[in-house]
This record gives C-alpha cells, sequence and structure tokens, in this order.
C-alpha cells in the first residue's frame, strides 16, 4: 500500500507500508502501529498532539521515505488504538511505558522523537525515563500542561487575542444548572484514580471551565455533549489558527474523541507535576540527548515567550523561531522549517552541526 501527498512543501515521494499491528499494552489497552519508509533508514517515531488526535497517515511527509523509518502510533484511545476514546487508564505515564514498549517489539535500539503539540510533553516525558531509548528530538508547537500554559488558553490570555471566539466558549458556564455543579465538584473531590498518576496532578490554576466542559463531554446529555464538542473544537480551531477541524456529521465522533481525551489531561496538568519536568530535563540534558525546538512566532496555544523560557533551560536545544506562523503544523512555513530539520538529521544524524542555538527560519 502507497501513501501520497496532496499539496505542502513536503516529500510527496510514496511512503512503502513496512508494517501494521494492534499491539496489546496494559489494562487492555491495545495500540495502533505502522512502520513505513525504508526499513534500514534512521528510526524516527511520530508523536501527534491532541491529546488524543491521531495519526494521520500522510504525517510520514516530513520526512525522506528513503531515508528514514517511519514510526506512526496512535497514543491510548486516539485513532485506530482501542478502547477508542478510552480514558482509563489514560496518562502521560501510561503513554511512555506503551511507546517503550513498542520501541521494543521493533526491535529499535534509539530513535528520533519527532513529536507536534501535546506529543512534545510525550516525548519529554519518555526521553527523561528512557534516555538511552532516544537519540534525538525535534519538537513543534511546544505544550507544557503548565499552570501558566492552561490559564492562557482557558482563562486569560488567549481570550484577549480572540474575544468574539472567548465569549462563545466560556457561555459553557450558564449550561451547567448550579446542583450539577455542585455535583461535579464533588466528584471531582472524591475521585477514585483507576491508576497511578490520575487526577492527582491538579494544576494549581482556574480548572472550573474545564471541569464543566470534561462533565458535559463525558456525562451531559446527548444535545449537552454535542453542543460542548462543538464548542471545545470551535475554541480548539481559533487558537490553533486550523480552520479544518469539523464537529458536524461523520467528522463529530472524532472531534468527541478529541474533546473527550483533551479535556481530561488539561483538567490534570498532563498527570506530571511542572517540577517532576524540571528534574526531568536535567536527565536529558546530562545524557546529551540533542533538540530542535520549530516555533511559530504568532502561536496562540503556547506562546514563543513560553518557549523561550524552555530553550533558556536547556541550552543545548537549538530554537527556530517561524515569523507570522501559529500553532498548526500544516502551515507551510512550520513544514518547511521541520522538513529542514529532518533533512539534516537524515543526512548527518547531529543536531550539533546546526550552528547558531538560536535562529529564524528562512
Amino acid at each position: 500500500m502507497l501513501g501520497f501527498l496532496h499539496s505542502g512543501p513536503l516529500y510527496r515521494e510514496p511512503a512503502r507500508v513496512l508494517l501494521e499491528g494492534m499491539h496489546p499494552v496494559s489494562r487492555g489497552h491495545r495500540i495502533h502501529y505502522k512502520v513505513v519508509g525504508n526499513n534500514s533508514g534512521k528510526p524516527v517515531v511520530f508523536l501527534h498532539g491532541g491529546p488524543g488526535r491521531g495519526i494521520d497517515h500522510s504525517i510520514w511527509s516530513f520526512f525522506n521515505p528513503r531515508k528514514y523509518r517511519i514510526i506512526l502510533i496512535d497514543q491510548r484511545g486516539a485513532g485506530q488504538s482501542t478502547p477508542r476514546g478510552s480514558i482509563d487508564y489514560n496518562t502521560t505515564g501510561d503513554i511512555v511505558e506503551d511507546l517503550e514498549s513498542i520501541r521494543i517489539l521493533l526491535g529499535v535500539d534509539k530513535w528520533m522523537e519527532f513529536a507536534v503539540g501535546s506529543g512534545t510533553f510525550v516525548a519529554r516525558a519518555h526521553a527523561q525515563k528512557y534516555p538511552e531509548s532516544v537519540s534525538e528530538i525535534v519538537m513543534s508547537g511546544v505544550i507544557s500542561f503548565s499552570p501558566r500554559e492552561i490559564d492562557w488558553l482557558f482563562r486569560y490570555g488567549a481570550s484577549e487575542h480572540f474575544p468574539e471566539a472567548w465569549e462563545n466558549f466560556a457561555s459553557a458556564r450558564q449550561t451547567v444548572p448550579k446542583n450539577n455543579l455542585d455535583w461535579l465538584v464533588q466528584r471531582l473531590r472524591g475521585h477514585q484514580p483507576t491508576s497511578p498518576g490520575q487526577w492527582f496532578h491538579r494544576p494549581a490554576c482556574d480548572t472550573t471551565l474545564l471541569k464543566i466542559y470534561h462533565h458535559l463531554i463525558t456525562a451531559g446529555t446527548e444535545d449537552e455533549q454535542k453542543q460542548a464538542v462543538r464548542a471545545w473544537t470551535d475554541w480548539e480551531n481559533t487558537v490553533c489558527g486550523d480552520a479544518r477541524r469539523s464537529a458536524e456529521g461523520p467528522a463529530y465522533e472524532q472531534a468527541s474523541v478529541v474533546a473527550k481525551i483533551a479535556s481530561y489531561y488539561f483538567l490534570n496538568g498532563g498527570f506530571m507535576k511542572p517540577e517532576e519536568m524540571a528534574r526531568g530535563l536535567n536527565v536529558i540534558r546530562a545524557h546529551r540527548i540533542p533538540c530542535v525546538i520549530v516555533h511559530g512566532e504568532n502561536d496562540k496555544v503556547s506562546p514563543i515567550a513560553h518557549v523561550m523560557e524552555l530553550a533558556k533551560a536547556w541550552p543545548e536545544a537549538k530554537l527556530i523561531k517561524v515569523p507570522g506562523a501559529g500553532h498548526s503544523i500544516l502551515d507551510p512555513r512550520i513544514q518547511r522549517a521541520l522538513v529542514d530539520v529532518t533533512e539534516d538529521l537524515g543526512g548527518c544524524g547531529c543536531m550539533f552541526k546546526f550552528g547558531e542555538k538560536e535562529q529564524e527560519a528562512k
């Protein structure tokens, strides 16, 4: 089976499917994976965002299929992994173990981690626990699940850039009767985790709106669920600068999966505390794992100032700022910068040859 890319500054050469399967992991989850490209090429794993987005199987087009062995994985609950849309036993820690299990299954010694959106959080979490498994990290549209970032997205910050869209999104506060909200707060406070880490890492910020949305999406009436999923998708499209996602018709089911898993992860701060990630960064640095960060200067999901702070704390990382670009990897400017990175790494395999620590994309 061959795959083709229809547009954009990406590789259009057909990529041969080498292997595809469902890998059973813990707690009844089965992870869908696909390997394309050159079986003797440089191993790279693509870590999708969302959370819950799943793999778009043309995503291999960021890589030269003659140079790379491209591993595509649907994370827990996402894409073709089962049970679809499940948030039971679905944490960053669980996904990290799934990745390591698939790496061993495929006989990969070390792989490059190519991560977008919330996948960048997963990449860092995996690299800090299994640094010997990672050769390089490439990240775009960095997500940290920090209290500041959650406040930016769901309270103050992005709302000032998109006041009308925010007004529509925040109107969910008026859709939950007080007795339902009291029940929701009581339920959240008394929730017993179904696996280690769940509900333990609630961020130190105002998550009221996130609680409301997660309740409506997972426990509302059918009409409430549909309205909440549509509102979540509209807000996501607005801040990402990506109007391609729909919550209408056949696209509703996918949108509902993303809204359910994403609201769950943001509500729980990605299931890892900021101080854990800070300590983990020291592990990554100690193992001298090279990293390139490609980030749009106009990213309204994760402002460039936040990412520059990460780059400052990670002196070995190279930050490539893309003028005018936002969060979406559909932006041709982001695509071009990422392809430049994978082309360089496919040739020399060492980011330390790139030159300056920080630059603007051409």
